[in-house]
């Protein structure tokens, strides 16, 4: 089985309404972008410990304008979000531990612009 790839730097900033998750994985630079409305939903499960205990079962994870479901398979977060029209993110684990660093960081979301959570 193949290793789960190893992230060497992962930056999260605010582009316009999305949160850019920039990322370097085997020398690669990748970029995943998000919702301002979908990052505020999964900040908020991050920091209440919804998704503390992943594996490869779905998890439900809702926010004030926002619901998804994540898993964890394969070394990669799994994240889809959206109702009507669902996306689907994969993210490297080591990638998404800084994510949840982040989102851990602070109550008052400094990525996020007044009244938008």
């Amino acid at each position: 089985m193949d290793s789960p790839p190893v992230v060497a730097d992962c930056a999260l900033t605010r582009t316009g309404d999305q949160i850019a998750i920039r990322y370097a994985s085997a020398g690669v630079e990748r970029e995943l972008r998000l919702p301002c409305a979908a990052w505020a939903g999964l900040a908020a499960a991050v920091r209440a410990g919804t998704l503390d205990a992943l594996d490869d079962r779905w998890v439900r994870w809702t926010g004030r304008n926002a619901v998804g479901f994540a898993a964890l398979r394969g070394g990669q977060l799994h994240l889809i979000h959206g109702d009507q029209y669902p996306r689907e993110y994969r993210l490297p684990a080591s990638a998404w531990e800084a994510v949840t660093a982040a989102a851990r960081g602070t109550e008052s979301d400094p990525l996020m612009a007044a009244g938008v959570q």
